[in-house]
């Protein structure tokens, strides 16, 4: 739980610029990369999930992977397709 706590102040308090274009290219509403409380998982549909992971890999290289790879462990039920998406990268790599 504290390392969750600790990616998500880093992700959304202190560098939200991966998760704003993360979410941006997802279409998800958000205030600077934070998700409205009123909005419920799954937050887009797996193409949306697509073309957000491409948009933060092209934008943001490897921080922006690592982001991703946080999404696949800790949100799963948030983005359809994430798992896939990243061991897609990981056996590219």
């Amino acid at each position: 739980q504290d390392e969750l706590e600790l990616l998500q102040l880093l992700y959304v308090e202190l560098e939200p610029a991966i998760q704003i274009t993360f979410l941006d290219a997802a279409g998800v509403r958000h205030e600077n990369g934070s998700i409205p409380e009123d909005l419920t998982p799954p937050y887009a549909d797996e193409a949306a999930v697509r073309r957000a992971a491409d948009a933060a890999r092209a934008n943001h290289g490897e921080d922006g992977e690592r982001y991703l790879r946080t999404l696949a462990r800790y949100s799963r039920t948030g983005w359809p397709g994430i798992e896939a998406i990243v061991a897609e990268q990981s056996a590219a790599s």
